[in-house]
């Protein structure tokens, strides 16, 4: 609805005493719906009641006495046209719709074909190829944790001992600490000791007491995790020697525990 407010002033002279005749120059414009129509009326025998009544059909906005006037200001929301008398007078008030306004005889013009809901067919085929990717990503994902999970089942505690060591760089700070935990790791798997890694050395020993280790074996291995601890608690610096000699030993030991428990 377009509201503007138009203001026409229309005064009616009422000279006698009863509501006599009297002319009106009236501006004529467009009155849509919605518009206020601002009307001054003036007469000696008409009262704000009267008004009221003669105006019943329109939206009263506002009626306000102001000395011999009434200012009047009202709107209409239907269209169409109202007449209206007073004395002698006809007012006549035309409501016009906006649509009035368009000049149309015929049917208007467009496509002849039927429009279709949804999205137009290239975006389709963006979705479609976007959903396949999506699918093959996910795919391909799933298949390469599949193979690589089967990959480690398949491998010896042996073989993924000696891969976590590769994994290790001498330089840092933790090797020392990583590498004593891959080897109670390797343990673990290969006997079933439970959370072998959470204990301390003289932990570990007992427990690796209770299986079929060899002494000999038993001893390298003490020897070795008592070295470990002795330089990860002094905090000295490791020569690249040391790092050799620890590493070289831990990698023969685990393979002489891997040929006893598979009888070599």
């Amino acid at each position: 609805m377009i509201v503007r407010k138009l203001f026409i002033l229309i005064t009616f002279i009422f000279i006698l005493t009863d509501i006599s005749s009297a002319e009106m120059v009236v501006d004529e414009r467009n009155i849509y719906i919605g518009d206020i129509v601002t009307l001054s009326i003036s007469g000696n025998n008409i009262s704000e009641k009267d008004i009221r009544d003669l105006f019943g059909a329109f939206d009263i906005v506002e009626l306000s006495a102001h000395h011999a006037e009434y200012l009047l200001s009202v709107r209409c929301f239907t269209p169409g046209e109202r007449l209206i008398n007073i004395g002698d007078n006809h007012l006549i008030i035309r409501v016009a719709s906006t649509l009035d306004d368009i000049q149309q005889d015929g049917l208007f013009d467009g496509a002849n074909g039927i429009f279709e809901p949804g999205i137009s067919h290239k975006p389709r085929i963006f979705v479609y190829i976007f959903g396949a990717l999506c699918f093959i990503f996910i795919c391909a994902s799933i298949t390469g944790y599949c193979f690589k999970k089967r990959k480690m089942n398949e491998l010896t505690p042996y073989l993924i001992f000696l891969k976590d060591c590769k994994s290790l760089q001498p330089e840092h700070d933790g090797f020392l600490v990583s590498l004593t935990i891959y080897f109670k790791r390797f343990i673990q798997s290969l006997y079933g000791s439970n959370h072998l890694t959470d204990k301390t050395t003289r932990e570990a020993l007992m427990i690796l007491q209770e299986t079929d280790l060899t002494e000999a074996l038993l001893t390298d291995i003490r020897k070795w995790l008592v070295q470990c601890d002795a330089m990860k608690f002094t905090g000295e610096a490791l020569s690249t020697n040391d790092i050799k000699t620890l590493y070289t030993t831990i990698l023969e030991t685990a393979k002489k525990v891997t040929d006893l428990r598979n009888g070599i």
